[in-house]
């Protein structure tokens, strides 16, 4: 069979899905923060303040789209100093669910079992749930390796690898793809201040800039995460995953097998690389891509599953 990341017509769409503002812990009013975005050439963002949904435009134009959006906690203590938590991005379909401004307390987190139990609250009220930073969070497979309900997990946070060099999470994400977990990849800021700004975000693939286009696009994976390269294609067809890019040091192909599964073109001429084609091993049951450009940023594909 053959297979497409990016099935349908429509374009790509820069978005943010994960920053603050001064309606919890951010530096920047929610307006100055849209507005930046808006200048560095996003075409939409979502306003993930702390346990406080937002779904206001603060005067935005009708070119940049605002996700209605937040971000929700869940703490683990141990005496009395916490040690451990959960931070889920909450993305609302629609109308439903968490009004503008409504507030909620932060879930107590002793084990797998209560963080199922937030993330299935928060999907009952037709939410899409991200899980974020979860090298940040002090979090391991044990903690978050048998979730279901995610739609994503941060794959790279700016904030987080800014401050402390623990922003990359992509083997973890692996990991959950291994386990089983159909979910999909996202680069993010997580922004406070303005040096954390515009340094990780999605590309979403959609027919139209709207709250329903994205969301659709979201729920089905049809974006990839990234901090500087383009994914323009990929796809496998005849046995063979083919990724085209904006020019690239390295493309890898990411799997299930053991090493997981790394295989990698490069240019021998010392070129960039705009395409890379990979052969598929019999019986892998899922593949994503990785491109590095000269710089060292880096762009994720979605997984393509193999097994449907």
């Amino acid at each position: 069979m053959d297979y497409n990341a990016f099935p349908g017509p429509g374009r790509f769409y820069k978005g943010c899905l994960h920053t603050h503002s001064t309606r919890s812990d951010g530096k920047l009013t929610p307006g100055e923060s849209l507005s930046l975005y808006r200048r560095l050439g996003y075409d939409f963002a979502a306003l993930t303040d702390h346990n406080v949904m937002n779904r206001e435009r603060f005067g935005m134009p009708d070119d940049f789209l605002v996700l209605p959006a937040m971000e929700f906690q869940t703490d683990y203590y141990e005496d009395s100093k916490r040690t451990k938590c959960h931070h889920f991005v909450v993305l609302p379909r629609g109308d439903g669910g968490f009004a503008h401004d409504e507030r909620m307390e932060n879930d107590a987190f002793t084990g797998p079992e209560d963080a199922q139990r937030t993330i299935d609250r928060l999907a009952r009220g037709g939410n899409l749930v991200m899980l974020c930073h979860p090298v940040w969070s002090n979090t391991d497979f044990s903690d978050y390796g048998g979730l279901r309900g995610l739609f994503a997990m941060e794959v790279f946070n700016t904030s987080c690898q800014n401050k402390y060099s623990i922003g990359l999470s992509d083997s973890r994400w692996n990991d959950m793809l291994r386990a089983g977990a159909r979910m999909w990849a996202a680069a993010v800021d997580d922004a406070h201040s303005v040096p954390h700004m515009g340094q990780g975000w999605i590309c979403a693939r959609a027919r139209e800039l709207s709250h329903a286009a994205i969301i659709e696009s979201l729920e089905n994976g049809w974006f990839y995460a990234s901090t500087g390269p383009e994914i323009h294609e990929f796809f496998v067809e005849d046995g063979e995953a083919v990724v085209r890019c904006s020019p690239c040091r390295n493309v890898y192909l990411r799997s299930d097998r053991i090493g997981c599964g790394r295989q990698v073109v490069h240019s021998e001429s010392g070129g960039m690389l705009p395409e890379a084609r990979f052969k598929l091993a019999a019986g892998v049951r899922y593949v994503w891509a990785e491109c590095v450009e000269s710089e060292g940023r880096i762009a994720w594909s979605q997984p393509i599953w193999l097994e449907e």
